[in-house]
């Protein structure tokens, strides 16, 4: 079983969303795995990853939705972070996604992205690994 790791830089701005499917499927091709698994992790408390249709309508939506769960104008103990906190851990920060035939097994209307829920601007990292088998020589 081969093991392979990439790191993606980001520099991001308060409460942005970032298409990263392209850096990942990227690392799947230089990984040469055929059939396996990527693994996708931002450390922080304050962003999230998702796996959803590339349609600015979808994130309206779910911008709509997360403003419900978790508003600006609520009573934390950290009004500074705890909005960020929470709609971070209600997305959560890691993602599993099986390679097959060396490729991320998602639609083809699928993206990975990144949401960022810090008011501040930010440099991140995201990891990505990818484990499996590769062809045999």
């Amino acid at each position: 079983m081969a093991v392979y790791s990439e790191i993606i830089r980001l520099k991001t701005a308060p409460e942005k969303i970032y298409d990263l499917t392209q850096e990942i499927q990227e690392a799947v091709r230089h990984s040469d795995v055929t059939v396996g698994i990527c693994t996708i992790s931002c450390p922080g408390s304050s962003a999230a990853l998702t796996i959803n249709e590339n349609d600015p309508m979808m994130f309206e939506d779910l911008k709509k939705a997360l403003s419900k769960l978790a508003p600006k104008e609520a009573l934390y103990h950290d009004p500074d972070k705890a909005q960020a906190y929470i709609r971070a851990s209600i997305l959560g920060s890691e993602k599993c996604i099986p390679v097959i035939e060396g490729k991320l097994a998602i639609e083809e209307d699928q993206h990975v992205f990144f949401m960022e829920f810090d008011r501040n601007k930010k440099e991140r990292k995201v990891f990505v690994v990818v484990s499996g088998d590769q062809p045999s020589d």
